[in-house]
């Protein structure tokens, strides 16, 4: 399936961060095609969507990679639509 493991991080004055890490580029990209804007609460008309990006890293611009070298996402949650 790709998935590797995922890790939750709270930043001060943030939501939660998850670090997910896939065995390759193309599944991470598949990933986050599929989640990217996905509802928190789907019966929840005020829920707050995934937003999802590739976690920044100076050395490869593209994708962070993560343990043994695999591609590295990042999830948050966007703002609820109400606010």
């Amino acid at each position: 399936d790709g998935f590797k493991s995922a890790r939750l991080v709270q930043k001060d004055g943030r939501g939660p961060l998850c670090f997910a890490e896939f065995a390759n580029a193309e599944l991470a990209f598949g990933a986050k095609e599929v989640l990217q804007g996905y509802l928190i609460d789907r019966d929840d008309t005020e829920s707050s969507s995934l937003h999802i990006a590739f976690a920044k890293s100076k050395s490869t611009p593209e994708v962070q990679r993560g343990r043994n070298n695999t591609p590295q996402m990042q999830f948050g949650k966007e703002p609820s639509r109400g606010g």
